[in-house]
């Protein structure tokens, strides 16, 4: 009886720890985690009715699909860039997620024009320019923290 209780308290402390870890993404990544929603609804929906669709619907719903999984990557690296440098500055904090949101738009009307070998491979290498400088911010992040220890 004793080691079923222990087993039921670890199971709530992991429980509780999960919550509280999910709250402190959610306060560090929110535009990460929003954009991250957005793209499960609009990839659900892109399976569901893809059967419905013509090929012109197809082509715009992949295009924002590949988008808003740029923006993932995109405000992630925003976000560490904005504690690198700033601390506690919402207007700068609002510029540049504007600055990225231009971006965007940018990339889905000008870079995906069309579906082809070309766009595909700018969109990756985009996607791998932000992967890249994502895990350069962790490093310098990291490093700095040591430094201070």
């Amino acid at each position: 009886m004793l080691e079923k209780e222990v087993a039921e308290i670890k199971v709530l402390k992991r429980i509780k720890t999960t919550i509280y870890n999910s709250r402190e993404s959610v306060k560090r990544f929110p535009a990460t985690i929003l954009m991250s929603v957005v793209l499960v609804i609009l990839l659900i929906y892109s399976n569901e009715n893809r059967i419905n669709m013509d090929l012109i619907s197809i082509e715009r719903l992949t295009k924002l699909n590949m988008t808003v999984g740029l923006g993932i990557m995109l405000s992630l690296c925003i976000s560490l860039l904005i504690e690198k440098l700033v601390k506690k500055n919402n207007l700068f904090n609002i510029f540049i997620y504007g600055l990225g949101m231009i971006f965007l738009v940018v990339f889905y009307f000008l870079f995906l024009d069309k579906l082809k070998v070309v766009q595909r491979s700018r969109y990756l290498g985009t996607l791998l320019f932000l992967i890249l400088a994502f895990f350069i911010f962790l490093k310098s992040k990291g490093e700095k923290t040591t430094r201070n220890m």
